[in-house]
């Protein structure tokens, strides 16, 4: 098969880069003003002289893995593998760990995020302070259900918008066939309490 058949541009720019005189290698470098007659002898470009923009010769192609019919499907995101322990190279240290804030809050408010199937708005009690956190668990937890109820949030997450909606951190929950189960207490806590 000819080469140039298949990518007539890619090829032609490489064989006359290759084989054509020193205006064309400098016009397809992308040079302003190319030289002319004796200024186009090797090396009397000097170390310094600009270049024009250059554009990659093959831009690079994102593919997707075929997913065949018999493999399995990955996990989803937020689902937990059970009985698997984590890969060696995923595994963090304590000291990494002790920088995450898990702390106990009470929601005290909560409502459906317009525009969202997913969002809720929680306010929520941290014992010393009020805020907003903004949660993917209403498909499994109706508003006015959430009230009253205590949960697990990181207090330590930088505000994030979700939906236009400011969350200044984030509840803590399985995923257990696509569905949200908040992580709670069997017996009460304190909100503000640290979780460890």
């Amino acid at each position: 098969m000819d080469p140039a058949a298949v990518t007539p541009d890619s090829f032609n720019f490489v064989h006359l880069f290759i084989q054509a005189h020193w205006v064309v290698k400098l016009v397809m470098l992308g040079l302003a003003g190319a030289p002319a007659g004796e200024d186009l002898r090797p090396r009397v470009l000097q170390p310094g002289t600009p270049l024009g923009p250059l554009a990659p010769l093959f831009p690079r192609i994102e593919k997707e893995k075929p997913v065949s019919d018999t493999s399995p499907p990955p996990p989803a995101a937020g689902h937990a593998t059970q009985g698997a322990p984590p890969a060696a190279g995923d595994r963090i240290d304590i000291s990494e760990f002790a920088r995450v804030e898990l702390r106990v809050a009470k929601v005290t408010a909560a409502e459906k995020l317009a525009g969202s199937k997913k969002l809720v708005k929680l306010q929520v009690d941290l014992g010393d302070e009020q805020r907003q956190v903004v949660a993917g668990i209403a498909e499994t937890y109706a508003p006015e259900a959430l009230v009253g109820r205590t949960v697990v949030i990181v207090a330590n997450l930088k505000p994030a918008k979700l939906m236009g909606a400011e969350s200044n951190g984030m509840v803590l929950a399985a995923s257990v066939d696509g569905k949200a189960v908040l992580c709670t207490f069997d017996t009460p806590v304190a909100p503000g309490t640290k979780v460890k």
